[in-house]
C-alpha cells in the first residue's frame, strides 16, 4: 500500500494495511482534492473501495479501535462495552484475555499500571490462581475506570511540551501536555508503570530519573526536535549534567536525554498533583509505599519554623557540656579521663566558638552534636 500511494500523499493520508484515513487542514475544496488524488492512485493500481465501509467528509472516524476526531483521540464505545461486560476470570487464560483487552486502551487510564497489580500477581508461576475479594475489587475498579476515560488531544507542533513526572514507593507516572491559547491544559498522553525487581532498590534520584527517561521514550515521536519542559518535584534532577557517573545505567540515561531539547524545572510537591496522584494511589485508595531498610531518605518541605528545635540549638553549649566526649575536648585534658581523649585522635579539627564546639571537615565546618 505504501508503494501504491507513494510519498507525496503522506502529508494528508495515513494507512495501516488496507485502512486509509485522509485528513485535511483547510477548506472543503482542499479536502475533496486530497480524496481525488488518493482514489486516482487506487484506481491506477486496480484497487476498489467498499462504499459500505467508507465514510466521507466526517469530523470523526472510527479506525483501528479508536475514534479520531478533530479535537483528539477517544476510545471506541463498542470496545469499552466489551470490557464492562467481561465476566470475572476463572482461570489464567481468561485473565490474560481481559488484561490484553485493557492494555489496548491503557493510554487513556492514568492509574492503569497500579490498578492491575493484584491481577498481575496471579500471572506469576509461583502463585496459585485463587480469585478472592482483593482481586475482585481490583477487577471492578479497572472496569469502572474505563467508564470515565478521557480524550487525548492532538499535539500542536508550534507550542512547547510539558512533561510532568513523579515516582513514589513502587509506582511511577508521567503526563505529557501542552498549554493552549486559553491557558488551559491539553493532555496528550499518560505514562504509568509499577516498579519491580531491582528497580525497587535504586536510590530516589535514580528512580526519579528513570521516570523521566521512561516518559521520553514513550513520547519520543512527539518530543524529538521540539522544546520540552520537564517538571519534577525532585530537586536533584536540576543537576543532571553535573552528576558524577558512578554506574553505566545513569551514564546511558544522560547520553539518551541529550538527544532532546529539554529544560528541567523544579516544582513543589503541592503543584505536582497529577503525576503524584498517578504514582502514589492504587485501586483500593491506600497509599502505595514500601519500607526500605538501610536507606537514607531526605525530604525538602516548606512549613512553619520549629520553635522547640530553635530553642534547643540556642542551648547547644549546655548539651555539649553534658556529653563526655565533647566535655573532654572543651575542658583541660589533665583533669579528665585520658582514655576518652584517645578515642578522638583528630582533636586539631575541633574549634570552640561562642562556647559552641565545631568540627572541621575537608569541605566545611559543622556543629558537633552530642549523642544525648
Amino acid at each position: 500500500m505504501n508503494l501504491i500511494l507513494g510519498s507525496e500523499v503522506q502529508e494528508f493520508c495515513v494507512n495501516y494495511l488496507d485502512d486509509l484515513a485522509i485528513i485535511t487542514r483547510g477548506t472543503l475544496d482542499k479536502h475533496l482534492e486530497h480524496i481525488d488524488i488518493v482514489l486516482s492512485k487506487l484506481n491506477k493500481a486496480g484497487l476498489t473501495c467498499n462504499l459500505q465501509k467508507c465514510e466521507f467528509i466526517c469530523k470523526e472516524i472510527k479506525m483501528l479501535g479508536f475514534i479520531i476526531a478533530t479535537e483528539g483521540i477517544k476510545t471506541d464505545p463498542d470496545k469499552i462495552r466489551a470490557i464492562q461486560e467481561f465476566p470475572a476470570p476463572k482461570k489464567i487464560k481468561q485473565l490474560r484475555a481481559f488484561l490484553g483487552l485493557c492494555n489496548f486502551y491503557r493510554r487513556f487510564i492514568p492509574t492503569y499500571s497500579e490498578s492491575i497489580i493484584p491481577l498481575c500477581e496471579l500471572l506469576k508461576k509461583v502463585c496459585r490462581f485463587q480469585w478472592s475479594g482483593k482481586e475482585q475489587k481490583a477487577f471492578d475498579f479497572i472496569k469502572q475506570q474505563f467508564i470515565n476515560t478521557i480524550q487525548l488531544h492532538h499535539p500542536n507542533f508550534s507550542k512547547p511540551y510539558y512533561l510532568q513526572t513523579d515516582c513514589f514507593g513502587v509506582g511511577m507516572a508521567g503526563v505529557l501536555y501542552q498549554i493552549d491559547d486559553n491557558n488551559e491544559m491539553r493532555i496528550l498522553g499518560y505514562q504509568s508503570k509499577a516498579l519491580k525487581g531491582p528497580e525497587l532498590n535504586w536510590s530516589v534520584t535514580e528512580q526519579e530519573f528513570y521516570v523521566v527517561i521512561s516518559c521520553l521514550k514513550k513520547f519520543e515521536t512527539y518530543l524529538r526536535g521540539s522544546k520540552v519542559l520537564i517538571l519534577t518535584d525532585h530537586k536533584a534532577l536540576l543537576f543532571i549534567n553535573n552528576m558524577k557517573l558512578f554506574n553505566g545505567r545513569v551514564t546511558r540515561w544522560i547520553l539518551y536525554i541529550e538527544q532532546f531539547n529539554y529544560e528541567v524545572q523544579h516544582i513543589s510537591g503541592r503543584r505536582n498533583i497529577v503525576a503524584d496522584v498517578l504514582s502514589s494511589y492504587p485501586p483500593d485508595g491506600d497509599l502505595i509505599q514500601e519500607d526500605k531498610n538501610n536507606s537514607l531518605k531526605i525530604a525538602y518541605t516548606e512549613g512553619e519554623p520549629n520553635i522547640e528545635l530553635i530553642e534547643k540549638f540556642k542551648s547547644l553549649s549546655v548539651y555539649q557540656l553534658q556529653d563526655s566526649v565533647s566535655l573532654a575536648i572543651i575542658e583541660k585534658p589533665k583533669t579528665l579521663n585520658t582514655s576518652i581523649i584517645k578515642q578522638n585522635n583528630k582533636l586539631k579539627r575541633y574549634n570552640l566558638k561562642n562556647d559552641v564546639l565545631y568540627y572541621k571537615t575537608n569541605l566545611q565546618e559543622v556543629i558537633y552534636l552530642p549523642k544525648a
